[in-house]
């Protein structure tokens, strides 16, 4: 491979055009600070002296992609939290961004990776996809060859300089369309996960037997990490209460891990479900929610209704089981199999091995 230039950052008003070698470098070759243009093809440019490290990923838009990155002095767990996978969800987006600068002198032992916004083209979108890049980022997680494809070549970048090798990941989301109760989402056993969500303070776990294929944390938990993700709020709307109290649970995630200096908060142990019922809209409409995230709900109980456009009738759109309602839609529009509602029962809680 040719040997190419990239503008790789802006530094004081003056635009720097830095060589980057054709292969990726080396542990001795990259230092532990300074800043980083990273692209798809693994073409790495450095420049060292910075306390904060900043990584930038480039895709087809040739957009930067900020990553933070800061190392303590003594040894300790490599923690990565990333966000932005979809660009409908902003929370996760706004706290990375706020705490990035909040840890600044701060890390003590082992390291923090800070990715704010994974899919930066899907953000300005401000669509789940982005419609350049034509997929959904966290379902490009898999081993074998690229293709070509950008977004894949996007997901494999982002694996290889920021995740490959964490010891913790979090991955964080919010609900879209959705508003939600917030929560844990866990593959496979809770069990050494249940510490790690009681430092964030989150009173729900949902535990799936095995997750879509093509997740980050699916290929980061083969790889020995310990990896779970964490839904907040819903992505169209963006409270500044909301964003400082993640950024509160993260910063307690994060000293719980001996990395900052702090006190960390471990809240109770939380209450652990199996995916719940989803009611789907089967037409194409205007759904108008009655009922909120967190009331329990009766069967047959309604919880919101639903005007076709099709028809023009009014349909009531009703609980298939008791239980907790847990996520509902909040965008009025709906289309053909769009999801409405889910419900977690109680009785499908999980019971959480407590000794050997």
């Amino acid at each position: 491979m040719p040997r190419t230039l990239n503008n790789a950052y802006i530094s004081g008003g003056r635009r720097k055009r830095v060589r980057r070698p054709a292969s990726r470098p080396t542990e001795a070759e990259a230092p532990d600070s300074g800043r980083f243009s990273l692209d798809p093809g693994d073409r790495v440019a450095v420049r060292s002296g910075a306390p904060m490290l900043k990584l930038r990923i480039l895709g087809p838009r040739r957009q930067p992609l900020p990553v933070f990155r800061a190392r303590g002095a003594l040894a300790g767990p490599n923690v990565v939290l990333v966000s932005g996978m979809h660009g409908d969800e902003w929370y996760g987006v706004a706290a990375l961004l706020q705490l990035g600068f909040e840890l600044r002198g701060r890390v003590v032992a082992g390291s923090v990776t800070l990715v704010p916004c994974a899919n930066i083209d899907a953000l300005v979108d401000r669509s789940r996809e982005s419609a350049r890049l034509a997929g959904d980022l966290n379902r490009q997680f898999v081993d074998g060859p690229l293709h070509g494809r950008p977004i894949r070549r996007l997901a494999e970048a982002l694996w290889r300089h920021c995740v490959s090798g964490a010891d913790v990941v979090v991955d964080i989301h919010s609900g879209g369309p959705h508003r939600l109760l917030a929560h844990a989402r866990i593959e496979g056993d809770p069990a050494p996960l249940l510490p790690l969500v009681q430092f964030l303070g989150l009173r729900y776990v949902v535990v799936w037997r095995r997750f879509p294929r093509g997740l980050m944390l699916s290929r980061s938990r083969r790889a020995g990490s310990l990896s779970f993700g964490i839904e907040v709020g819903t992505g169209y709307e963006l409270r500044q209460n909301v964003v400082e109290d993640l950024v509160r649970r993260l910063t307690s995630l994060l000293v719980g891990l001996g990395v900052v200096r702090g006190r960390s908060t471990s809240a109770r142990p939380p209450i652990i479900y199996r995916p719940g019922a989803a009611a789907v809209a089967g037409t194409v409409g205007i759904f108008t929610p009655v009922a909120s995230p967190g009331t329990l709900v009766k069967r047959r109980q309604t919880i919101g209704r639903l005007r076709s456009l099709e028809t023009g009738e009014t349909a009531a759109v009703r609980a298939s089981r008791a239980g907790l309602l847990f996520s509902v839609l909040t965008l009025g529009p709906v289309g053909r199999s769009d999801e409405l509602c889910e419900i977690m029962d109680p009785a499908r809680r999980v019971p959480v091995r407590t000794g050997p």
